[in-house]
Parts: C-alpha cells; structure tokens; sequence
C-alpha cells in the first residue's frame, strides 16, 4: 500500500482533490466571517449588497468544485489505466493532467469573469 504513493501518477491527482477541497471550503470562511451577502439596512445606498447572488461565494464553488472533480476523475484515471494499458506511461499521464488542469482553470475563469 505505501509503494502506490511512492508514484507521482497517485500523488498529483491526490493534492489536485485537496486543492479543490480547500477552495470549495473556503466558502464557509467567507460566509463565516461574514464577508458576503450584508443584511439590507433600508438606504438606497444597500440595495446593492442585498439578494440572494453573491459572486464571492459562488467563484469558492465554481472553482473548487470542478477542480475537486478533475482530481477524483485523474485518481482514478491513474489507479484503472495501468491495469488495462501494458505501457502506462507515467510522466506523459502528468504531463496531460497538468494541461488539462490549466485549460480547466482557464476555461472557469473566463466563464466567471466574461
């Protein structure tokens, strides 16, 4: 069991779930802290922070989630595909998940910010 994480195939994808899972959690912080949604006080000049859409929070999901979910598709990736594939290659496996992470990260940000 220890040799598994000896591998860079298992480990990547293991510190790619935790990243996503420490962004997705910091939407507790955010909230928790209270630098979100501000209760309406009843001036004109808050009707801007008052409503149910808070794009602070949702970036921490919609970022967080999606990379969480990439690491949990690439761990597998990584414990199946040697098992069906002879000659898994692994540095070409991190070299694919490290681009696909990028375009991921990308691809977010301009679906958040366009």
């Amino acid at each position: 069991m220890s040799g598994i994480f000896r591998r860079k195939s298992i480990v990547v994808p293991l510190i790619i779930i935790l990243v996503g899972l420490l962004v997705t959690s910091a939407v507790f912080v955010y909230y928790g802290f209270h630098l979100g949604i501000k209760p309406c006080t009843g001036s004109s000049s808050d009707a801007a922070n008052c409503g149910d859409a808070d794009l602070g929070g949702v970036i921490f999901v919609v970022i967080g989630v999606p990379i969480t979910l990439f690491g949990i598709v690439s761990l597998l990736v990584a414990l199946v595909l040697p098992y069906f594939r002879a000659h898994f290659n692994e540095k070409y496996f991190l070299r694919t998940i490290y681009a696909l992470l990028a375009a991921l990260i990308a691809l977010l940000l301009i679906v958040l910010f366009i």
